[in-house]
């Protein structure tokens, strides 16, 4: 049964992925999502395929064969299209950052320290691959990690980094986008003991298995703590199955209701959660914009199909 239902998904993504390539024909247009429509500049909760562009322009001064249709038909649904306007995509790692829950390989740009994950008796530190890879960019090749420390205002010797995942995903559920995630050990005895006594187990949301299961988190209400801006973020998650022209496949796209910037470099492998306080996906890349301006869309990936590649237990 599982292997009709992939095939299903398959198919559905191929015949989506040639109905878009007509799209993308257009100069200006670089992604596709499930979306929601926006009016006014304001989130409606009405289901459409969002259509993105480099930037956004009136039919008047575009040749009629640039026009990006009102409605497209995508897995037999006439939806509407909604045109929203996104930057090129940017890893969301830096080197210009102390501050707590930031972790690195002491090399090379770091990011955020996503959670702390149980893998049957040991713990381990879960951060982006791009994050703690090193100047190999190998994130197997047991690179140092650090952890800034506020109390001291120093940094400190976490572990190594000891596996990672570079995958661009299949392009249909339910393993669509991109996974990019890593693994660091943890040698600090007085952090091990602390997750070993005190740690609680973290629920996480279950993605949808298919297409038809997108409406229930389209419109999803998330919220992240980012470590650059020192703010929580209270965010939708406006994007589902992400396409983007260079090939690149995310899982989600998250935006706060008025597109003001969300995330920075620096967040990279910050945990959305859930009004329920579930882990919901990790922030991998962003919209490169120019500096001190931050990312309007935060790309992202089900934490769901990280932990199960580790086959690991995420913590509070």
């Amino acid at each position: 049964m599982g292997a009709i239902i992939n095939g299903t998904h398959k198919r559905q993504s191929n015949i989506r992925q040639r109905a878009d390539k007509k799209l993308m024909r257009r100069d200006y247009v670089c992604g596709t999502a499930f979306g929601i429509k926006r009016k006014s500049g304001k989130l409606t909760g009405i289901p459409s395929y969002v259509v993105y562009v480099e930037k956004k322009d009136t039919e008047a001064n575009l040749e009629k064969s640039q026009f990006v249709p009102k409605t497209v038909i995508r897995n037999g649904e006439r939806l509407s299209t909604d045109v929203v306007e996104m930057g090129p995509l940017q890893f969301h790692s830096t080197s210009q950052l102390s501050a707590p829950h930031f972790i690195r390989d002491n090399l090379t740009p770091g990011g955020t320290l996503t959670c702390f994950v149980k893998i049957i008796d040991e713990f381990f530190a879960l951060s982006c691959a791009h994050v703690i890879w090193g100047q190999d960019k190998d994130p197997m090749s047991l690179d140092p990690i650090e952890l800034y420390d506020k109390k001291t205002d120093l940094w400190k010797s976490l572990g190594n980094s000891i596996t990672g995942l570079r995958d661009k995903g299949l392009g249909y559920a339910p393993d669509f986008g991109y996974l990019d995630a890593g693994l660091a050990s943890i040698t600090i005895k007085s952090l091990q003991k602390t997750l070993h006594n005190r740690a609680k187990l973290r629920q996480i949301l279950s993605p949808p298995e298919g297409y038809a299961e997108i409406s229930e988190i389209q419109n999803l209400p998330v919220h992240a703590r980012s470590i650059v801006s020192g703010k929580l973020i209270e965010a939708v998650i406006t994007g589902v199955y992400f396409f983007h022209s260079s090939g690149f496949r995310f899982d989600l796209t998250i935006e706060t209701h008025d597109r003001s910037p969300i995330t920075f470099p620096g967040d990279s492998g910050l945990l959305w959660l859930d009004e329920q306080e579930r882990a919901v996906a990790m922030h991998v890349m962003g919209e490169r914009a120019e500096t001190n301006q931050g990312s309007r869309i935060s790309f992202s990936t089900f934490i769901f199909r990280i932990l199960k590649r580790f086959n690991a237990l995420p913590l509070c």
